[in-house]
């Protein structure tokens, strides 16, 4: 299941990123570069350094999300092997050999990356505020990581479509 190449392990995952991962942050740095001139009225540098900022966080936001899923797979007795970061997100990976699990296994680890996910939004909301008064740069970027937290990634995973932790619910749904 696993596409991208191994670049790191952190917490006993292997971290793989797939070339898809690399264009998407290419694309969504120079997309954001672009909207904080336009629209929020920063000067190119500012915009190019919020840009560069916004997409580390976004990748950060990911990574911190999958955590969230192997907290919880490790606390069920059957922990996840790696994250394989593809395009805008990235994938959860567990045993290829993992046996036959009961529901609540499944539901407790899909859980995990949203449950982490709007915890690390609050943070980001608490920065915002915290940086309102200020303005410029720093205060867009804790905005865009708090949104992107907050709702592409904890309430976003949980549209039930297909690989998402929604869709993995859903599934579920009346199993036991």
């Amino acid at each position: 299941m696993a596409q991208g190449r191994t670049i790191a392990r952190l917490a006993g995952l292997d971290l793989r990123v797939a070339p898809s991962a690399a264009a998407s942050f290419l694309l969504t740095w120079g997309a954001l570069t672009v909207a904080g001139v336009r629209l929020g009225g920063l000067s190119r540098r500012a915009a190019a350094l919020g840009g560069l900022v916004a997409a580390v966080g976004h990748w950060d936001a990911v990574l911190v999300h999958h955590l969230g899923h192997a907290l919880a797979a490790r606390s069920t007795g059957h922990p996840m092997t790696g994250v394989d970061f593809r395009g805008p997100l990235g994938i959860s990976l567990y045993p290829d050999d993992e046996p036959t699990l009961p529901a609540a296994t499944h539901r407790r680890r899909a859980l995990g990356g949203p449950l982490l996910s709007a915890a690390n939004g609050l943070l980001f909301a608490g920065l915002a505020l915290a940086l309102r008064r200020r303005g410029g740069a720093p205060y867009r970027v804790a905005q865009l990581l708090c949104a992107d937290n907050l709702g592409l990634i904890a309430v976003g995973s949980l549209v039930p479509l297909g690989p998402t932790d929604g869709g993995t619910l859903l599934r579920l749904h009346g199993q036991e």
